[in-house]
This record gives structure tokens, C-alpha cells and sequence, in this order.
């Protein structure tokens, strides 16, 4: 695939907050790239546990931190990666969440598709959970108008096949809206789009950024062959913890969703969203309090 003499350098950037569980293994597993023009830069959202502490116990010297003094959201922290990324030279940048694992040909996997798919605005592998290795994420799914009618949630899209046992991917596969939890980003989409929006806090950005490629005709692709194990127990846990963590995710993520439409759908389409958020979103509490 790359001739290593040629490697681009590639930045990935993990935003952290109270990664204990997760960061160690995470990292161990970057570490083990075969593709070798690489930094990790950990961008701490003022973590209160001993993530930092564990970070430093893996005494790589390709990995920089840069701590934040209050948690900042996803948004903000992983701009300031990116920037950090572009400032160190790399040609690519891949947002990875912190409670991932990486199979060892990741970064040169992505890395030659982005070269060969010269329309792309971001990549990511197919993310399968990590405890069942069902899917997680092999695409996500805009609802236009006539779909919020059918749908039991307050988001304005879902990941497709989610939970699924199985996916066929021949080759590279054209997606509506790319995740941020794996997501591989040539430095020319950023001189186009920009950074993330920092209005979001946490949700929905990675739907913005998507929206945004798509106006400036930049397409988006799921890579065969590719795959990121996702630890979904932290999504678990802010599900079914205590009414006041589940109100604010509901906030949270309420709050994203109408950022996005403001943004880039039809007066009719929020009028419609907002007139059935009230009873979707005591849907979803119920629903996250009874699992």
C-alpha cells in the first residue's frame, strides 16, 4: 500500500475525560501500528481520575498531551488537536474516541484510501462493539422530512443495521453522514470546512461536519476491511446511571440535534421535530431508566 520511505505523517487525536478504563488499552493498540509516520496526541478535557497518570506510565515518545483546565466538550478539544496536528506537519488527522481498539493496519489502510478516493471529505472503518463484535456504526442515516413522522426519537438521524451481527463491504462505500468516534481527515478538508463547530458541546457535531462536506461536494466513504472495536459500556453506563446524568444527555443531546437544524434544514422541518420532541423525548428517558 504505502511505501514507508513516502509515509505521510498522520495525527491521531483522542479527546479524554475519565478514560481510566479505556485509555491503556486503547493506546497499547495504536502503539502497534504497522504504518509507522505517526504522533497520538491526547487532548484532556480536565479528567479527575488517573488517566494522565496512565498515559504517562506508557512513556511513548509519540505521545503528547495537552491538558485542558475544565472539559470543554468534543468539539472544542479536538480542534485543538487538529490544529496541534496541522501546526506538527501532518497530511492527516484521525479523531478516534477513548474507548476504542485499533486492529495493527488501521492508519495504513486509511491512509491509501485517502490517497486513492480523491473526492472524499473523511473516511472512517466500520465500528463493531467490542463486546459482541456486532456493528456499531457502518453508516448513518439522515431523516428527511416524511421519516420524522416515523420515527420514535428525538435525533435527526440513526446509525444504520446498528446491533446487526454481519456486514459484506467489497470495496468503499458511499455514506450519508460520517462518526466522529473514527474519523479519518486529510488536511485539505480542513482548509475547506474548517474546524468543528464549537456550539456543540457533546453530539452532533460529527452531523454538522457531515452536512458541511456534503454543501462544499466532498463525499464520505466506510472503508472495507477496516475495522474499529467500540467499548459501548461508557454509552451504557450514561444510559441507565442517575436521573440527573440522563437529563443532561438528553439536554445534551436535544441541544445538538436542534443546532442542526437551525443549521441546515427547512423551517417546516423544526416546526415538525419540536411539536413531537416533548413526548419522543419522555420516550427516551423511560426508555433509558427501564434498561
Amino acid at each position: 500500500m504505502n511505501n514507508p520511505k513516502i509515509q505521510k505523517k498522520i495525527s491521531v487525536i483522542i479527546a479524554t475525560y475519565n478514560a481510566h478504563n479505556y485509555i491503556r488499552a486503547c493506546l497499547s493498540s495504536i502503539l502497534k501500528q504497522t504504518y509507522k509516520n505517526f504522533e497520538i496526541l491526547i487532548i484532556d478535557n480536565n479528567s479527575s481520575d488517573d488517566t494522565l497518570k496512565i498515559v504517562h506510565s506508557l512513556k511513548s515518545k509519540i505521545i503528547t498531551i495537552i491538558k485542558n483546565h475544565e472539559n470543554m466538550g468534543f468539539a472544542k478539544a479536538n480542534n485543538i488537536g487538529i490544529k496541534e496536528g496541522i501546526r506538527n506537519g501532518s497530511e492527516y488527522l484521525l479523531l478516534l474516541n477513548q474507548d476504542t481498539l485499533v486492529e495493527s493496519n488501521l492508519l495504513k489502510k486509511l491512509s491509501f484510501y485517502s490517497d486513492i478516493l480523491k473526492d472524499a471529505g473523511a473516511i472512517s472503518p466500520a465500528i463493531l462493539i467490542k463486546k459482541n463484535k456486532r456493528i456499531w456504526w457502518i453508516g448513518t442515516h439522515i431523516f428527511p422530512l416524511r421519516e420524522l413522522f416515523e420515527e420514535s426519537r428525538a435525533s435527526i438521524g440513526k446509525h444504520i443495521r446498528k446491533e446487526k451481527e454481519n456486514y459484506n463491504l467489497k470495496k468503499p462505500k458511499e455514506v450519508e453522514a460520517i462518526t466522529g468516534c473514527s474519523m479519518f481527515i486529510p488536511k485539505n478538508t480542513i482548509e475547506k470546512i474548517g474546524l468543528f463547530d464549537e456550539k456543540f458541546f457533546m453530539y452532533g457535531e460529527d452531523i454538522d461536519y457531515s452536512l458541511r462536506m456534503k454543501k462544499e461536494g466532498f463525499r464520505m466513504y466506510i472503508i472495507p476491511n477496516t475495522t474499529v472495536y467500540h467499548d459501548v459500556s461508557i454509552e451504557n453506563e450514561q444510559n441507565t446511571s442517575n436521573l440527573k446524568k440522563s437529563i443532561m444527555k438528553i439536554y445534551n443531546y436535544t441541544l445538538s440535534n436542534y443546532i442542526n437544524i437551525i443549521k441546515h434544514f427547512s423551517l417546516t422541518y423544526l416546526a415538525i421535530w419540536s411539536i413531537r420532541l416533548p413526548i419522543v423525548a419522555i420516550y427516551e428517558l423511560i426508555k433509558r431508566k427501564t434498561k
